[in-house]
């Protein structure tokens, strides 16, 4: 569907293309992100992803698994559930 957007508006973009996008996997030109944020009708800031997505893409990427609350927190949440 935004691939056929796109195209609609005169941007000759495949969907295999819209797709890597997506998938974080092909680098995006500062006109595309202009170019796409005026067709999705939204802030080119809504395009970039904010410090927690980053976070947790840098542990899908690396295969980390989640990490565990800090003893301190533990013991926090311990105390809270009693």
């Amino acid at each position: 569907m935004l691939a056929t957007k796109c195209q609609v508006s005169g941007w000759d973009i495949s969907r295999s293309i819209v797709a890597a996008i997506e998938g974080r996997v092909r680098w995006v030109g500062d006109w595309e992100a202009l170019r796409m944020a005026g067709i999705l009708q939204v802030p080119v800031q809504e395009l970039f992803p904010t410090e927690a997505d980053w976070a947790e893409f840098a542990e899908l990427v690396r295969g980390d698994e989640p990490k565990p609350p800090a003893k301190r927190q533990r013991r926090r949440a311990q105390r809270r559930s009693r």
